[in-house]
């Protein structure tokens, strides 16, 4: 999700008011200055109750949603902006689909398009995989994937490990991420998220 740019405070703003761990995720208060508030018990409440303590609440669509001077961002694009010192063109993806899980290693900034490229495991098919269908008319699995905004038809298979290892090939060829369509949700470790400094110390 991208943020608004009249709710983007600026880099120096973020960096004084919270503290983040990329092994960990952890997004912590950092002590809070006294020019934030308007009286010395107010700005000695605060900082005794929140400093050092985990920033933000998980929302109703699973984001960490952090309460900022004027804003209410969520916690993956500030703790993008954190480590860049830039706010994100487009989006920031959690590669392994965990919408809470904020370590840097699985954190990585694309286009809507490109988001669309790695979304989890569809429940509501019967294959599990995104874009295979069974067509009982015909007694066959047909598949189809999405390309550049368009629905392109595959074709039809007698098996459905057939239709699936075809739409896993095209996804390859179209440049789909490799989680596209998995379970990393529950607890597998991200794949490549595309930061080379990841990879390569």
């Amino acid at each position: 999700m991208k943020q608004p740019k009249d709710q983007r405070l600026p880099v120096k703003t973020l960096r004084e008011l919270l503290g983040y761990d990329p092994e960990t995720g952890s997004l912590l208060w950092k002590p809070r200055p006294r020019r934030y508030f308007k009286t010395d018990a107010t700005w000695k409440g605060w900082n005794s109750r929140y400093a050092e303590k985990p920033a933000g609440s998980k929302n109703s669509s699973g984001y960490i949603q952090l309460c900022l001077p004027g804003c209410r961002p969520l916690a993956h694009v500030v703790i993008w902006v954190i480590q860049t010192g830039k706010w994100p063109e487009h989006q920031v993806d959690h590669v392994n689909h965990k919408r809470d899980d904020n370590r840097w290693l699985n954190l990585r900034a694309t286009t809507p398009a490109e988001n669309m490229k790695n979304l989890g495991r569809q429940a509501n098919r019967e294959s599990g995989v995104a874009g295979v269908y069974y067509d009982k008319s015909l007694k066959k699995w047909r598949v189809w994937i999405s390309e550049e905004g368009r629905n392109r038809y595959i074709g039809s298979f007698d098996t459905e490990e057939e239709a699936i290892r075809k739409r896993k090939a095209f996804e390859a060829a179209l440049g789909y991420h490799p989680n596209h369509g998995t379970d990393t949700a529950n607890g597998e470790e991200p794949l490549y998220n595309g930061r080379i400094e990841i990879w390569f110390d």
